[in-house]
């Protein structure tokens, strides 16, 4: 941002419809200048009417041999109730050959169906909608063999023991409920604004155990504050640590207005030591630095910026606060260097950015231009997340008019 558009942004941002209206405003007028759909300084490998999802997840199997993906057939628009895309991942030389597995009907275009690897091995677990409510299955790739879990799953422990689950229902984005929920499944108090149903649950992949963690009423009670006030109150992205013993996820509440918030919290995996961070109001998009240190773009006494958090103490530090000062999603490579992004500019350009930590400098890889037809729940972000090596970038893009899953050469 420039400091015309901060100084209007820091004015707008407590009214959320004002705020997007102003956005679309600025982004059409400047949409009529003419540009190229995509600035790099290397190839990019584009597979249309492909995606994978989020940044906080890996779609490369533990070989890096294959990558995950859903494809679809449909337009862009809210997914609905029926709507099905197929799970499969494309391997070959630079990762070109599709392989279609198996079909879920729980997805969406920002997370899709948290599909993700089971640790190292070759067998992954996705959301599903088995008619009545949301369940995970898990699909083995040697034997095309599947397995379901009864409950849907957010993450999954990178020791490959553990999965983390909340309500999908629940999630209602004041980007629509289809942003980053799903169109189907039903719950018998997801209208009330603090389900006293709904619980943070550890999942024991090999047994099916279900552990109850944390409850979302309690979570509540924990310290409030006066914005929560007749707010609607979920459970949202939460992360395994990088040794599993630990969960780090979001406490989100939306008000009347339609105006979020967010704290993050952290816990052990049977729910004790609850730890909540010292941010304010927002934290948007977070990585684990390593089992002690969490990346996360957030609010702290009033700045938006990335910071690095340490779990169970209140320091932080800034990442580099001459560098960023817009929101992005980012993801450290087993190298230490961040892969991030940045959301559209007044042009349409959406930037995907390295950042060297030792050498405090940021490489603007690519600009990506996106159609301003992907926006709101159906909107393209980038979400970009490393391979296995730290040679390779995954990323969903638009910038050819079609939502594309593509890859980039670090």
């Amino acid at each position: 941002m420039n400091r015309l558009e901060r100084f209007v942004y820091e004015r707008v941002k407590a009214q959320p419809w004002l705020k997007d209206s102003i956005v679309m405003l600025y982004r059409a007028i400047f949409s009529i200048i003419p540009g190229k759909t995509v600035i790099s300084k290397k190839p990019i490998k584009v597979r249309e009417n492909y995606f994978f999802g989020f940044h906080d997840k890996c779609p490369w199997s533990g070989d890096n041999t294959k990558l995950l993906a859903h494809h679809f057939e449909i337009d862009n628009r809210p997914p609905l109730q029926g709507d099905e895309v197929m799970i499969g991942y494309f391997t070959g030389d630079d990762w070109s050959d599709f392989v279609p597995t198996i079909t879920t009907k729980a997805w969406n275009w920002q997370t899709g169906a948290m599909l993700q690897w089971i640790g190292l091995g070759n067998t992954f677990i996705f959301n599903d909608f088995d008619g009545k409510k949301h369940v995970s299955r898990i699909f083995d790739t040697d034997n095309r063999s599947t397995d379901e879990l009864p409950l849907p799953i957010a993450g999954i422990s990178p020791n490959g023991f553990y999965a983390v689950s909340y309500s999908f229902n629940r999630m209602k984005s004041r980007l629509g409920p289809t942003a980053y929920g799903y169109a189907n499944g039903e719950e018998h108090d997801v209208d009330k604004n603090v389900s006293p149903s709904e619980t943070l649950k550890l999942v024991n992949i090999s047994n099916g155990k279900i552990i109850p963690l944390l409850k979302l009423k309690d979570i509540v009670l924990y310290n409030p504050g006066q914005s929560m006030d007749d707010a609607y109150h979920y459970f949202t992205h939460a992360l395994f640590s990088p040794e599993s013993d630990k969960i780090v996820f979001f406490h989100r509440w939306i008000n009347s207005s339609r105006q979020e918030f967010t704290r993050m919290f952290s816990c052990d995996l049977n729910g004790n030591n609850l730890f909540l961070f010292p941010t304010k109001n927002m934290v948007s998009h977070i990585t684990w630095k390593n089992n002690d240190t969490i990346l996360a773009f957030a609010e702290i006494n009033g700045v938006e910026q990335y910071y690095l958090l340490n779990d169970r103490n209140d320091n932080w530090n800034y990442l580099n606060e001459h560098l960023f000062s817009e929101n992005g999603h980012p993801q450290y490579s087993i190298d230490g260097l961040i892969i991030t992004d940045t959301y559209p500019n007044r042009s349409g350009y959406l930037s995907l950015l390295l950042y060297d930590d030792k050498k405090k400098s940021v490489d603007v890889l690519a600009k990506l231009k996106r159609s301003g037809s992907f926006v709101g729940g159906i909107k393209c972000d980038l979400h970009p997340r490393w391979d296995r090596k730290g040679k390779y970038v995954s990323f969903d893009s638009a910038h050819t008019g079609t939502r594309s899953l593509c890859t980039i050469a670090i």
